[in-house]
């Protein structure tokens, strides 16, 4: 129910005759105005479901054709053959949607610490499967993994996409402009604390959808239809080894 408080200005006029000898001093008094909104005003709903590019038939793993990887190189980044697709309405305060993985408690792909500072742990990434041979330094290789969500879809045959992200513009077309994210991983550094690796995780919330790399670059109308595309780089992958992932988690909550 909607309350309307109103409030009533009471002006009076009043005309003294004031000599050059004497003044009139009117009394101030201060007043307070306040309300308590209640706590469940809004509407949170939202589903997440996993497609294939090429004709949306249902799927249960993020997955890469073998006939679209390519290795090496310095900047190969490869789709998915699987996207995410999302509905979602949002007009609950606090409300928010994140997507992140825990890798460090994953049996079959679990992350060793990686640095990309003197304080700065890693754990994301597609990881070398327990199976698969380690590093001569003992560290489990990870390719770095992306996801990108976007109110448009893209096209099938367009296999470099997610990343590098690009910023000229949302193509009823491509559908790929908006800026991609790397994953990050619950136990990375700041994961909890630090804001900007909010942008990292969070592609929905009250304040809108994520469309680039920055705190701040998050807009427009959180409700309606995305799609969520994921990519890795392949640049660094060996020849016969697995990759995977098997713990992203995809949370809603709200304060």
């Amino acid at each position: 129910m909607r309350k309307v408080f109103s409030f009533l200005a009471v002006v009076a006029f009043l005309t003294f005759a004031v000599s050059s000898v004497y003044a009139l001093e009117v009394a101030n008094s201060t007043k307070t105005a306040k309300v308590t909104i209640p706590g469940n005003l809004g509407e949170f709903s939202w589903s997440f479901e996993l497609k294939k590019v090429a004709d949306n038939a249902n799927a249960t793993d993020i997955t890469w054709a073998s006939t679209d990887i390519t290795i090496g190189g310095s900047n190969n980044w490869i789709d998915s053959e699987v996207y995410a697709l999302i509905n979602s309405t949002i007009t609950k305060q606090l409300a928010t949607i994140e997507i992140y993985q825990d890798n460090v408690n994953s049996a079959v792909y679990k992350a060793t610490a990686t640095y990309t500072s003197a304080t700065d742990k890693t754990h994301n990434g597609l990881v070398q499967s327990t199976t698969s041979a380690g590093h001569t330094n003992g560290v489990r290789a990870a390719l770095p993994f992306a996801w990108r969500v976007s109110t448009f879809t893209k096209v099938a045959t367009n296999k470099r996409t997610v990343f590098p992200p690009t910023y000229s513009g949302d193509s009823v077309v491509e559908g790929l402009a908006d800026g991609g994210q790397y994953f990050i991983d619950k136990s990375d550094t700041g994961f909890d604390t630090a804001p900007d690796k909010m942008a990292y995780r969070v592609f929905l919330s009250y304040q809108g959808r994520r469309y680039g790399g920055g705190v701040s670059d998050i807009g427009d109308s959180p409700t309606g239809t995305f799609y969520m595309y994921f990519g890795a780089n392949f640049a660094t992958a060996m020849g016969g080894v697995e990759y995977g992932s098997d713990r992203i988690v995809v949370r809603g909550f709200y304060e």
